[in-house]
């Protein structure tokens, strides 16, 4: 995909997951558990973290921390990410999404499930408290069917789902995440960076291969909000 990475080797093997999707479009995941790591190998991936942190601009911690590993980690990058004046996405559950939070990321972005378990609230408005009181700025939650709420601390705003969609749903999160940024770096507002999400996301679950995007197809799906029904 020509994206340039930096890895952090580490001594086990990385996990392996499979999602089988049927002619209904319904997915079925297998998912191996994720490998303990060692100081030294956490240690490492704060390196290389900082290392690109100089031309960052924002920082992105998206799915589970490995076995083992202290959700107070979390506060370390995003400490590093401060010390330049980066802001922080943090797509994390449990412990992990609070430890972020506490650390002041600037937009945390739990799933409604994730937010109830991390919380214990029963609603998303006092989930989003909860939040914002530990020290959180904006907010971003994913709803499934019912689109996209989101606040950047000052607006709230709700975009809904696109209809019609199914296919993989696997990466479908990371790539929301990943429209977000990338409308926010370009100087979007935070509402067209939600329609940016939902729309990339969408296109990657048409996608029958994780981590794919046709671009014509986000363009043609982001243009469904061209006529603001949302907000």
């Amino acid at each position: 995909a020509s994206v340039p990475a930096s890895i952090a080797p580490i001594a086990r093997a990385t996990r392996t997951t499979v999602t089988v999707v049927d002619k209904t479009h319904h997915p079925t995941m297998y998912a191996e558990s994720g490998p303990e790591v060692d100081a030294a190998e956490v240690a490492l991936l704060r390196e290389l973290l900082r290392d690109q942190l100089a031309n960052a601009a924002f920082v992105a911690i998206c799915g589970s921390l490995p076995p083992g590993m202290p959700p107070e980690t979390v506060d370390d990058w995003i400490r590093d990410a401060h010390a330049l004046r980066v802001p922080v996405l943090a797509d994390l559950s449990g412990e992990a999404l609070l430890c972020a939070a506490r650390a002041g990321a600037e937009i945390v972005k739990p799933n409604e499930l994730e937010l109830a378990e991390a919380t214990g609230a029963a609603t998303l408005d006092a989930g989003t408290a909860i939040l914002r009181e530990l020290g959180a700025t904006g907010i971003v939650v994913s709803r499934g069917s019912r689109g996209l709420w989101g606040t950047d601390g000052r607006q709230s705003h709700t975009v809904p789902a696109i209809p019609g969609i199914a296919g993989n749903p696997t990466g479908a999160g990371d790539a929301a995440t990943a429209g977000l940024l990338s409308a926010l770096a370009r100087g979007a507002t935070f509402l067209e960076g939600l329609r940016h999400a939902s729309a990339l996301g969408a296109a990657a679950v048409l996608s029958p291969v994780a981590g794919e995007v046709d671009p014509q197809t986000y363009a043609r799906l982001l243009d469904t909000y061209s006529d603001p029904h949302d907000g």
